[in-house]
């Protein structure tokens, strides 16, 4: 089972968002003003709540589906400006298309990849701050988010030792 944080947001909410631009690409107008409004309802959630992230970043994600979209209509583009027509330019367009497609969304869900890895990253450390800050002084706190902000490996260091201290606390109970 994948442990599920909550990544501190302070990101303002706007209707320009990714929502907006997938709605958009998906239906002109009418999903731009939806888009953004679901996008902006969200943003304002993750700011009151957190975002929630999760241990195992998923190739599937909505940077999928955004990578994809911009792909076709960057290859439609293209043919539209080669004026690429007849059976054979039609087929060649659909192969062209589909490969557009493709590498769209795999450049997309790869981007998504490495954000849900650095979001769960910044959480940890978030988390573990909080725990620290309880114990200890609010400039202390500051000072370990400042190391770990700095210093990857000391972070990692500092929440290993954290989860094995936890991980020994349950077992004397």
């Amino acid at each position: 089972m994948t442990q599920e944080l909550r990544l501190k947001t302070n990101a303002e909410p706007t209707i320009f968002n990714k929502e907006m631009v997938i709605g958009t690409l998906i239906f002109p107008i009418v999903g731009t003003f939806i888009g953004g409004w679901i996008g902006k309802n969200r943003m304002a959630r993750e700011q009151r709540e957190g975002r929630p992230v999760s241990a195992t970043p998923s190739f599937w994600n909505k940077d999928t589906l955004l990578g994809g979209l911009l792909g076709s209509y960057l290859v439609m583009g293209v043919s539209f400006a080669l004026d690429i027509t007849g059976p054979v330019g039609q087929v060649l367009g659909a192969i062209v298309s589909l490969a557009g497609v493709v590498a769209g969304a795999y450049i997309g869900g790869k981007h998504g990849e490495k954000r849900m890895e650095r979001e769960y990253e910044q959480a940890r450390q978030q988390q573990v701050v909080q725990q620290i800050s309880q114990n200890v002084s609010p400039e202390m706190a500051q000072a370990v988010e400042y190391r770990m902000a700095h210093d990857k490996q000391w972070a990692k260091q500092a929440l290993e030792e954290k989860l094995l201290a936890a991980a020994q606390e349950n077992v004397r109970q």
